[in-house]
């Protein structure tokens, strides 16, 4: 079904302006039935021509224009003001032309003036139009070779596209600081980011403004209030079945104990005669293996020469000192009191405790664990996971082989074959970072797309 050129052109839901555009050449490009009459051909015929034509609808008509036989020849009056026109003809004259401008002696004089241009060899800058902005404009588009690698300048690129190591600036660590007042941790040459821990006040502050000198740009690090280590050598959460209300000890079951009856009971003194139903050996007191007093006294020496002579008895007469014990010299023996040295293996049972200095350390066996714990200021400073083979600092789970909680100062390089800075990005010990970041965990989850030739340090 035939439809109108309008129709046609809003068949084109399309609204991109290309294809519109060849959509709206395409149909122009052909007849359309509202276009008018298509002619078809044009014939001779006897005294004119015949033009056949076509409508919209496929119809055909012909229509026939006769053409009169004009004479031969006519007078110049048959042609309305020919006559005139020839009267104001101008006379041709040769090597003349004409021209439709009216060409005055002002022009001809300056034709005759003209001479052969010659271009000149340097032109002001006033001569080239726009030249002077644009060189105006040149710092603001481009840098300028001397700013290259400079002070506040811009940094070159290597023949690999990255910056060299040299314009780099070093990483920020934070470092931490043990003073013992105020006055001492306002004295430090500190930055933002470093942490303090005062031993007067068994607290730590971190540095949040710029200027350390000043109190209230410490910040006090907030952490839950230290309870009892251990109870009776025990460790970790602990429940007693005890209550003490009113001078009575409550015992598991609701029986009670009356402490300040019983103190009264025991604040005073009994002879042995009182005492009623006692052993009369020592196995009834559970001692075995001992010796008589018969057996006692035939052991000890009652002459002065036996207790001098050397023999492996005691050779002070004030007892201070062993000869031998157990078949050991007395210098096989470690001192307490002084330094001392040891060969051979130390086994140690339960805790170690190092005091003397302005903070005392303990060394805590824990299963398979060790834990180097400040007992001044109470914190675990390292735990070693045995069964785990990992270390922790400042950490008492570690979940890596070196698993540090805090931040850490190195003097020296890091070596590894890889350095993992997230979960997509790994560095070999060949790569280059371009860039190093450092940001907080927070802004790098922000990062759509993170760069693979930049260190992300999350802080």
């Amino acid at each position: 079904m035939k439809q109108a050129l309008n129709i046609l052109i809003a068949y084109l839901t399309c609204t991109d302006p290309v294809i519109q555009n060849k959509w709206l050449n395409l149909l122009h490009s052909f007849w359309h039935k509202d276009s008018g009459w298509l002619l078809k051909s044009i014939t001779t015929v006897s005294g004119g021509y015949r033009f056949t034509v076509v409508d919209g609808d496929g119809n055909e008509t012909s229509h026939d224009i006769n053409i009169p036989t004009l004479p031969n020849s006519q007078p110049i009056s048959y042609i309305q003001g020919l006559q005139s026109a020839l009267d104001e003809k101008v006379d041709k004259v040769p090597g003349k032309g004409l021209s439709t401008q009216d060409f005055t002696t002002a022009l001809k004089n300056k034709l005759d003036g003209l001479q052969n241009y010659v271009h000149p060899q340097f032109h002001q800058i006033s001569d080239i139009q726009g030249l002077q902005s644009t060189l105006d404009n040149l710092p603001n588009i481009y840098e300028s070779l001397s700013n290259k690698g400079a002070n506040n300048g811009y940094t070159p690129l290597d023949s690999d596209g990255k910056i060299p190591q040299a314009y780099l600036p070093a990483v920020t660590i934070t470092e931490t600081f043990v003073e013992g007042s105020e006055a001492s941790m306002l004295a430090l040459t500190a930055q933002i980011g470093d942490v303090c821990v005062r031993t007067d006040e068994s607290k730590s502050y971190i540095l949040q403004g710029p200027d350390p000198t000043v109190s209230s740009n410490w910040q006090e690090l907030l952490s839950p209030t230290g309870g009892v280590s251990s109870v009776n050598g025990l460790n970790g959460s602990l429940t007693l079945d005890l209550s003490l209300t009113g001078g009575n000890l409550g015992i598991t079951g609701g029986n009670t104990v009356n402490l300040d009856t019983r103190y009264s009971q025991l604040g005073h003194n009994h002879n042995w005669s009182d005492i009623t139903n006692t052993p009369t050996t020592l196995a009834g007191y559970g001692i075995t293996n001992a010796y008589t007093k018969t057996e006692v006294n035939a052991l000890i020496p009652t002459d002065n020469a036996s207790l001098t002579n050397g023999a492996g008895y005691i050779t002070s007469p004030d007892g201070g000192n062993a000869a031998t014990l157990d078949g050991l010299d007395s210098s096989q023996f470690l001192r307490s009191d002084t330094s001392d040295t040891m060969n051979g293996s130390l086994t140690i049972t339960s805790n170690l405790f190092f005091t003397g200095g302005s903070n005392d350390w303990s060394l805590i066996p824990l299963g398979n664990n060790i834990q180097i714990r400040n007992t001044t200021v109470p914190y675990t400073a390292m735990l070693f996971d045995g069964a785990n083979k990992r270390v922790g600092v400042n950490t008492v789970s570690p979940s890596y082989t070196l698993d540090v909680s805090g931040d850490g100062r190195f003097t020296g390089n890091i070596t590894a074959p890889n350095i993992i800075t997230n979960e997509t990005d790994t560095y070999t010990g060949t790569d280059k970072a371009a860039k190093i970041i450092t940001l907080t965990q927070a802004e790098y989850d922000a990062i759509g797309t993170k760069n693979a030739s930049t260190l992300y340090i999350i802080v």
